[in-house]
């Protein structure tokens, strides 16, 4: 049977409800036997989605952590060839709590669309992780503690809207290595660096606002 353990920096397993297993698939330290076990912890991570963010409540939950249905008819996600989660689209879907670690799992995704929710908490470290992220919607929510320096690992964004949360402190320098960033969107925060300074430190980004 599958074992996972993901227990992120500062959590437990238990804290993330998150608790799968293997033993190595590239730095993720976890050997895939085939494609079927990775549907199985991509399930896995979604289902963790689910429940960190009331998933019972959600407006559309079709089908989700239904066994018998395919990825693709769960609601809001869209798969590739391979089955694996390329698109994640839930804005106005009544999400609220905090999002989890796990969606580090989440390996292929490109575009992770939570606006207009009622997401709390950090933008967690590990959605830094997601090296194919080209999209990232996270605005208005209510989301707090700082911008993490880590998401200037998302080197393939194009879009990164983080406005109307509750962010705090100073934007990280280090979005400057984010080379393909063409929309950043930052306002009603309580950030204490805009306008100017960002426009030096991305000058190739064509919309800051």
């Amino acid at each position: 049977s599958l074992i996972l353990n993901f227990e992120p920096r500062g959590t437990s397993a238990s804290q993330t409800g998150f608790n799968l297993s293997p033993t190595m698939k590239n730095n993720k330290n976890i050997i895939m036997e085939d494609e079927n076990e990775w549907e199985d912890i991509e399930r896995s991570a979604l289902m963790d989605l689910f429940n960190s963010t009331n998933g019972p409540h959600w407006l559309n939950k079709q089908n989700w952590g239904n066994p018998m249905k395919p990825l693709s008819e769960w609601a809001g996600l869209t798969v590739n060839r391979h089955n694996q989660v390329i698109k994640i689209i839930l804005p106005s879907n009544n999400l609220s709590g905090a999002i989890p670690d796990s969606l580090y799992y989440l390996e292929a995704l490109k575009i992770l669309d939570l606006r207009y929710n009622q997401l709390s908490g950090p933008i967690p470290v590990s959605i830094s992780n997601l090296s194919n992220l080209t999209q990232l919607y996270l605005h208005c929510n209510k989301l707090s503690c700082e911008i993490p320096p880590e998401i200037s690992k998302l080197t393939q964004l194009t879009i990164l809207d983080l406005r109307n949360n509750q962010l705090v402190g100073v934007v990280p320098t280090t979005l400057s290595n984010l080379r393909q960033l063409k929309y950043l969107g930052l306002k009603s925060n309580r950030l204490s660096a805009f306008s100017r300074e960002i426009n030096e430190l991305l000058p190739w980004c064509r919309n800051v606002v």
